[in-house]
């Protein structure tokens, strides 16, 4: 019996430790979440989806808007504001990226991350990764369009040679045959004139 609630009470200490572990583990990751701003991240992209909305409008009506049109960008704005407060809501968020942290770090390294974040280069970083980001993305994005000729060429000779040797002959004796009716056209014309005119001296 003794054995039993020493058991019992190994149990709930160990329960109470790990209950004690998440909700540490959570107040730091709530602590790097503020450091990183990401409610104001979040903010962020309401807002750029919203000067999109606006941007549309804009160009919808090619020009200023008149009285009637304003009046409609401000009521379907207000639709779009509440279907990002509703799932774009900080608290949802928040819950979400706790959630993806605890996953993905331990309690020491989300400690490290803000210490790191908490300095001024961790600061700096945070502010000047979006342009980062950007810049690598447009420059890959037009380093990809230089490459597409070339890619299509490697891919159509490597769907050619998957195909096999006898489709790659048929349709090489395809061209090759396209060719010899293009260059004997010109002749056949000829020949087609030749016995026009042959079977007109007839007939006369």
């Amino acid at each position: 019996m003794r054995t039993r609630i020493l058991c019992a009470a190994a149990l709930l200490s160990a329960s109470c430790f790990a209950h004690a572990d998440d909700a540490s583990q959570q107040k730091a990751i709530e602590k790097l979440l503020e450091i990183t701003h990401a409610e104001a991240q979040i903010n962020g992209i309401r807002e750029h989806m919203l000067t999109q909305l606006s941007e549309i409008a804009g160009q919808q009506a090619q020009g200023e808007l008149n009285e009637v049109q304003k009046a409609a960008v401000a009521r379907y704005t207000k639709e779009a504001t509440d279907l990002f407060g509703k799932h774009l809501a900080w608290d949802k968020i928040r819950t979400v990226q706790v959630a993806a942290y605890q996953k993905a770090f331990t309690e020491q390294e989300i400690q490290a991350l803000n210490t790191f974040y908490a300095t001024p280069v961790g600061q700096k970083m945070l502010t000047q990764m979006p342009a980062i980001v950007a810049a690598s993305t447009d420059e890959i994005r037009t380093d990809m369009q230089s490459l597409m000729p070339e890619l299509e060429q490697i891919a159509q000779k490597m769907i050619a040679e998957l195909a096999g040797p006898e489709k790659a002959a048929a349709e090489g004796a395809a061209q090759a045959d396209e060719a010899a009716k293009t260059e004997d056209a010109p002749k056949a014309a000829k020949s087609a004139k030749k016995a026009t005119k042959s079977a007109k001296k007839a007939k006369n």
